[in-house]
């Protein structure tokens, strides 16, 4: 329930910026109609074939592969000398 609750609020506000949008003439009014429902389709898909199969949103193996590169990627980065680098 609360992830409905997320997405509809997510919804509310994607519509109110867009309506924002269309009445300042920056997008056309149609445009700004489908944007709320084109932005949240795809993740709703995704989760209703995730929920039909019974499938686990996310493999935790994973995404703990990709958590561990991004740690020794920005290692790396304080790891370089040269110029602009951070000394230490």
């Amino acid at each position: 329930i609360l992830v409905s609750i997320l997405f509809f609020m997510l919804f509310v506000v994607i519509t109110i910026f867009c309506r924002k949008v269309a009445e300042s003439l920056i997008l056309s009014p149609e445009a700004a109609a489908w944007i709320p429902c084109g932005t949240l389709f795809p993740t709703g898909w995704f989760l209703t074939v995730k929920a039909m199969n019974d499938s686990r949103l996310f493999q935790m193996e994973g995404l703990g592969r990709a958590f561990r590169w991004l740690k020794g990627f920005f290692k790396g980065l304080g790891r370089k000398k040269g110029k602009g680098a951070i000394p230490g």
